[in-house]
């Protein structure tokens, strides 16, 4: 599988292919979707099957990031810390979660961060998690990102929302099994809060995001 810029193919990670579904936005199941038993050692989070294809509860994960918010857009006042996806559940603000997983070189992630900015300052129920997942090396092959790139990209748009370093473990518990090969980027998972189910998925750039997503998560 590649991880290509919606706009652009650029070189990518290739991990195990598995079809997870629908990459339009549409609200997709299938009986190939991703699907893990990796569960949670979190306590009181929702049971499974777990995977990241609607209808499963999404893969309990943790990463490195910054805690930003509205109160605090700004990366070099914020500690670098672990942050677990868990934390979206036990949210009693949260009513809909956008997991969207970009790339430093990709146009349509860098365009999408102001939008999702607004989106989450006018409607703080629609909460953001970002990934930051990948970079490209001096030997222009991807790679996982690097916190100073994290530093670069949080510096760069001042999310209101927490980002975080994408990692092998991201990859596996949000990426792996979607697409025909390539998944294009922005890729993003719709996620019910109250039991962390997987309700949609985006692939590219949705300028109606925060409306499409809500609609999903209050169906469920």
């Amino acid at each position: 599988m590649v991880l290509a810029c919606s706009s652009a193919s650029k070189p990518g990670f290739s991990p195990p292919a598995n079809d997870g579904g629908g990459d339009d936005g549409s609200a997709t199941s299938s009986s190939s979707s991703s699907s893990s038993s990796s569960g949670s050692d979190v306590p009181g989070y929702p049971p499974g099957p777990y995977g990241s294809s609607p209808g499963f509860t999404l893969n309990d994960f943790s990463a490195s990031g910054y805690r930003l918010g509205p109160g605090q857009t700004d990366s070099t006042k914020l500690p670098w810390t672990t942050i677990d996806v868990a934390e979206y559940h036990e949210s009693s603000v949260c009513k809909c979660l956008l997991v969207t997983v970009g790339a430093t070189w990709c146009g349509g992630c860098m365009a999408e961060q102001p939008m999702l900015v607004q989106a989450h300052a006018q409607d703080p129920s629609f909460c953001v998690m970002g990934i930051l997942q990948a970079d490209l090396g001096t030997n222009g092959m991807q790679e996982n990102a690097s916190k100073a790139d994290v530093d670069a990209w949080t510096q760069m748009y001042e999310q209101n929302f927490y980002v975080v370093q994408g990692s092998d473990e991201t990859m596996y518990a949000l990426v792996d099994g979607h697409g025909n090969g390539s998944v294009g980027l922005p890729f993003s998972l719709i996620v019910k809060p109250s039991t962390m189910k997987v309700v949609g998925q985006i692939a590219g750039v949705n300028l109606n995001a925060h409306d499409y997503a809500m609609s999903l998560c209050a169906a469920q």
